[in-house]
């Protein structure tokens, strides 16, 4: 299994910004749709940090636009 994740965590960091963001937020949702109690906590754990996140990626995409970073 690990092998797999592995492989599916570099075929996503081959997406754009955008494709990845969009991806994060399917995998978000599935981890909603579950019955899982554990997947609920990390559900609620998870959507405590994406105002973060998105911030974090908009700073990046605008430091792209104006050449601010490789």
């Amino acid at each position: 299994m690990a092998l797999k994740m592995k492989k599916i965590e570099e075929e996503a960091l081959q997406l754009s910004s955008h494709e990845r963001a969009q991806l994060a937020e399917h995998l978000i949702h599935s981890l909603h749709e579950e019955e899982d109690p554990e997947a609920e906590r990390l559900f609620q754990e998870i959507k405590g940090h994406i105002p973060y996140f998105l911030t974090t990626l908009n700073l990046f995409i605008s430091q792209r636009k104006y050449g601010m970073c490789p």
